[in-house]
């Protein structure tokens, strides 16, 4: 990432309202990491919306399953099985699947498909989807975003793969 990226990133990070958690978090990464659970897909519209929220300059992975008029760049995970690309200093979007996020004090603990301890990652909550809309003086997409609270955040910390032995 270049240094003008990072003063770029830096005033963006500037004007959201979240509560830092780690000292000196270094950026590693510029990719935006859209996760979804559940079989209801997202508008096109939603997403542009919560995607303008970070710079365009940036990299943007998403990915559609119906290869919608969306550039080549963007790409939509279906659900959380790709959430082992997702590292450390990136920025995630999910939305909270009921009993697969904890929170405690800013922290989400997300759990990867069938739990395996590679997959988990421990998110700071920056902003909900729906008070950045807000904030943005937008809401005509809030009806969706109030079915589907996506929320914004960072990825701080990746948790090791834990090996068991083989019982006898």
């Amino acid at each position: 990432m270049t240094l003008n990226m990072n003063k770029k990133l830096d005033t963006l990070l500037s004007n959201i309202p979240y509560r830092k958690l780690m000292t000196n978090t270094q950026i590693t990464g510029s990719s935006l990491f859209m996760y979804r659970k559940g079989v209801r897909e997202p508008t096109i519209q939603t997403l542009d919306k919560i995607v303008r929220f970070f710079n365009q300059s940036m990299s943007t992975f998403i990915y559609d399953e119906h290869q919608l008029s969306l550039p080549p760049n963007v790409f939509i995970a279906p659900d959380n099985s790709m959430l082992p690309i997702v590292g450390a200093g990136q920025f995630v979007i999910f939305e909270p699947v009921e009993n697969n996020l904890i929170m405690s004090d800013g922290l989400y603990l997300i759990k990867g498909k069938h739990n395996k301890p590679d997959n988990i990652k421990h998110v700071q909550w920056i902003e909900s989807a729906k008070q950045y809309l807000l904030r943005c003086n937008d809401d005509s997409v809030l009806p969706e975003i109030e079915k589907k609270p996506y929320f914004i955040g960072q990825v701080i910390s990746v948790m090791q793969p834990i090996k068991h032995k083989d019982r006898v």
